[in-house]
């Protein structure tokens, strides 16, 4: 091949090289950076709600008759509820729609879930403070949710943790995160940032203004 003909390819190949390189950086970075949750300002009789971010998943934890809490989880069907995980049923989760389950766990009081979240490394407790109503107005929905598919439900721990097929199918595009963000959306939370993993960060209104103004 003549040297004049060698160097457009070349050229061309190195420009398709950089540019590659800078969006898997630039998706990267994206993917990794932190997810901002802004709760509502001032909400109307306020209460706690919890998120725990496990680094690669989250769930949401919402009071119940006191001093109980409830969290809820979404997942795939076989890798989270039937617990089997193994390289095929991961890569099943990410490449393709498979079958969506809900979780549901009870938890005895706060002192037993801080308890659990301080035992295990690299897991993230976040408070933060909603409208009664609107709490209240999503437990009910999650609870009509999983008792439509009750018939499905499957047991741990003597009863006390219970997942039920979703009608939700399981997505790259649509995993626990994503759920979560929903779900403290449907609280009146703004969520800022690319949700694929958690990374998630408690801002307020007034930091986030002065975020936005420097």
């Amino acid at each position: 091949m003549p040297k004049e003909t060698r160097k457009p390819i070349f050229r061309r190949r190195t420009i398709l090289l950089i540019a590659t390189i800078f969006i898997v950086v630039k998706l990267s970075t994206l993917i990794f950076s932190n997810t901002i949750i802004i709760p509502p300002t001032s909400p109307l009789k306020p209460i706690t709600v919890y998120v725990i971010d496990y680094g690669l998943h989250s769930r949401l934890i919402l009071p119940d008759r006191p001093p109980t809490l409830v969290q809820y989880a979404y997942g795939d069907w076989e890798y989270f509820a039937l617990q089997n995980r193994n390289l095929l049923t991961t890569l099943k989760a990410l490449l393709i729609p498979t079958q969506g389950t809900l979780k549901r766990e009870e938890i005895s009081n706060l002192a037993t879930l801080k308890k659990t979240v301080n035992a295990q490394p690299r897991i993230n407790l976040l408070e933060l403070e909603v409208s009664e109503e609107k709490m209240l107005k999503l437990r009910s929905k999650l609870e009509q949710r999983f008792e439509e598919n009750i018939d499905t439900k499957i047991t741990y721990n003597a009863d006390r943790i219970q997942f039920v097929k979703d009608d939700q199918e399981y997505t790259i595009l649509h995993n626990s995160n994503h759920q979560v963000v929903e779900w403290l959306q449907a609280m009146g939370c703004e969520v800022k940032g690319i949700i694929f993993l958690p990374n998630f960060e408690l801002v307020s209104h007034s930091k986030n203004k002065a975020l936005n103004h420097t």
